[in-house]
């Protein structure tokens, strides 16, 4: 039996003037915006000038990060970035986060050192992949960003900068609360003459909770080592984090009104392992040509023990993603260009037993993205950039039987100005968002699929004008059962 499978082109961002097209936003740069260049990461996926971008991106850095406090990323972006941060657990490991409007966990790419940390089954992403000691800054690129990123950037990009080796140094917090929760991290660097250079940290959280058998358990260790040389950088890293929490379940009227701190009969066991490694290149090839590419592998494990008035249950998902993102930059006589790949296969497994054994599905995805990006300055403080891409989905479902497989192509184009006293930019970009498996429905002998799509606007920094919208346009798909 066969259906049809629509997934949704969406149109972002940009300004539309009386001869423009209907959808666009125009921004400024305020004078209590800072105009001297600032390089950053995510606005070009290579170090760039902030300056020469029609974008926004948002800089949480080093000396912010350590004035915070936080104690996870997921307070860090609550309390200092534009991200709105739904952390139902608490701790982050499944957080829901929304910019500019767009609050599934699919519509905000999350990145750590370019590397995605989003899933396909639409479960926010772990935030507690990366502990804070770890962090050296957080770009936050607001807007769609389809075309440089493809799947997923619909509302933005938040990517995670990682602390690399540098001159010889060591640090040690503790830290106690009550509930007998405890706080402990450190790290260590160091790098040679020679180019080599190392960094290893850790981050240990424990706690009981205000409920009676409640109880936190937070692990995390990463290390990373590379040789930096004249013409580039050779690097391996690893980040292992494990994550063990109960939570007490409800309790009756009566059993609140005799000790509400009591556990009770019913409850929530978690236990949440993550595993990450990564080997990268950035070697420059000649005076013009610079290639970057990674390879990375993530493991990631979900066990959880619940007990409730319907009975014992155990839930069991497994992830193995391993990605590939070789890259080439040109730069000469005022144009950069990148020309990429983006590869990804997904592995998951899910399973539910309720004592009369197990059942669940399979699933696995294969994704590849081709694309092309370019700024270009013709005269001095104009800046014009434009993209394209062409990703593809390929998809099946076991014991379902369910195959499917989507393609598009998206495109940017943009503008930047930059005046004396600030910048000022126009952009449209289109973005998507393929089905994950939570956008599957099952009707006893048919099945179907559905995407899911949004509309979204451009990002403004400080001023922005939506003038019209455009409808999205359907994305041709092919679905077989």
């Amino acid at each position: 039996m066969s259906g049809q499978f629509n997934a949704k082109r969406l149109l972002s961002g940009a300004f539309s003037g009386a001869l423009a097209a209907p959808l666009f936003a125009i921004a400024a740069a305020g004078a209590d915006f800072p105009v001297d260049e600032e390089l950053v990461v995510t606005a070009t996926r290579s170090p760039y000038s902030l300056d020469h971008v029609a974008t926004t991106v948002r800089v949480i850095d080093a000396v912010q990060i350590r004035a915070s406090g936080a104690r996870n990323l997921s307070e860090l972006l609550r309390n200092l970035g534009p991200v709105q941060v739904q952390d139902s657990m608490g701790n982050g490991r499944d957080s829901q986060l929304a910019l500019r409007g767009f609050a599934t966990a699919q519509n905000v790419l999350v990145l750590v050192d370019g590397r995605s940390l989003n899933n396909t089954d639409l479960a926010g992403p772990d935030l507690t992949a990366v502990a804070v000691e770890d962090i050296e800054r957080v770009e936050i690129l607001e807007g769609g960003a389809g075309t440089l990123y493809g799947d997923q950037a619909v509302g933005g990009v938040i990517n995670i900068i990682t602390r690399g080796g540098g001159p010889r140094q060591g640090r040690i917090s503790v830290g106690r609360g009550s509930y007998a929760a405890e706080n402990y991290a450190g790290s260590y660097q160091d790098r040679f003459a020679s180019g080599f250079y190392y960094r290893v940290g850790t981050q240990l959280e424990r706690s009981d909770a205000y409920r009676d058998g409640g109880a936190v358990n937070y692990e995390n260790y990463s290390g990373r080592a590379g040789w930096r040389h004249e013409d580039g950088e050779l690097f391996v890293e690893a980040r292992q984090s494990d994550d063990e929490f109960r939570l007490a379940g409800a309790l009756s009227a009566a059993l609140v009104a005799q000790d509400r701190r009591q556990a009770g009969s019913s409850f929530n066991a978690y236990a949440a392992n993550n595993r990450a490694a990564r080997i990268g290149i950035d070697q420059r090839l000649g005076e013009y040509l610079e290639l970057f590419a990674s390879y990375g592998d993530r493991d990631d494990d979900v066990v959880i023990n619940s007990m409730s008035s319907f009975g014992a249950a155990v839930t069991g998902q497994q992830r193995r993603v391993k990605t590939f993102d070789p890259r080439l930059v040109f730069t000469a006589d005022g144009l950069r260009a990148t020309l990429g790949m983006d590869a990804e296969r997904v592995d998951y497994d899910f399973a539910l037993d309720f004592g009369f054994g197990p059942s669940g599905t399979e699933q696995r995805q294969r994704k590849r993205s081709e694309y092309l990006h370019f700024i270009y300055t013709p005269v001095d403080r104009l800046d014009l950039q434009g993209g394209l891409r062409h990703a593809r989905l390929d998809a099946d479902v076991a014991p379902f039987d369910l195959d499917y497989d989507q393609s598009t192509v998206v495109h940017t184009i943009g503008l930047n100005w930059r005046g004396d006293s600030g910048r000022y930019y126009l952009n449209r970009d289109e973005t998507f968002r393929f089905a994950g498996r939570r956008s599957h429905r099952f009707h006893g002998q048919f099945h179907s699929a559905e995407g899911t799509a949004r509309r979204c606007l451009g990002a403004g920094q400080r001023v922005e004008l939506v003038l019209g919208r455009a409808p999205c346009r359907a994305v041709p798909a092919r679905h077989e059962t």
